[in-house]
């Protein structure tokens, strides 16, 4: 079972990585580095044992982001270099787990209050919600984190 505690080591690894991330250029960086290092089209396609206008479609294909990993892959490898494919997440994927968490425990003691209500037996302490909240937010936090994926959307 994944924990939180995994999802914060993935996103730290992941934030650290895009923190080095330079923009993707204009023109791709397959014509960029092939223009930086002074090949033409024809000697990349010589490489590849394709014709210049492949290559040239190819870069097209990358600066319009419709490129195949594996088209990729065999370019990258023609020009001495690797592809590194990884995904970073927009937002804090531990922040929502907690934020969900939050909203769960509130809901579960808003409902235990509506029932305790009914019943006459009615806890006014805002202290104790908040303690019981933080409680079962920790305990929603160490258990199966896929049905909190579902609150706070």
């Amino acid at each position: 079972m994944t924990s939180l505690y995994q999802i914060k080591q993935l996103e730290t690894k992941l934030l650290a990585v895009a923190a080095n991330e330079q923009k993707f250029p204009k023109t791709g960086w397959l014509r960029t580095i092939r223009e930086t290092l002074g090949l033409t089209l024809e000697q990349v396609g010589k490489r590849l044992g394709i014709g210049k206008m492949a290559v040239q479609m190819t870069e097209m294909s990358e600066q319009n982001k419709t490129i195949k990993l594996e088209t990729l892959e065999k370019f990258a490898d023609a020009l001495d270099c690797q592809v590194y494919y990884y995904l970073v997440p927009k937002k804090s994927w531990s922040k929502q787990l907690e934020q969900s968490a939050e909203q769960l425990a509130r809901k579960l003691i808003a409902s235990s209050k509506l029932h305790m209500a009914l019943e006459n037996q009615t806890v006014n302490d805002q202290t104790i919600t908040e303690e019981q909240i933080k409680l079962i937010k920790q305990e929603l936090l160490m258990g199966k984190l896929s049905k909190l994926w579902d609150y706070g959307e």
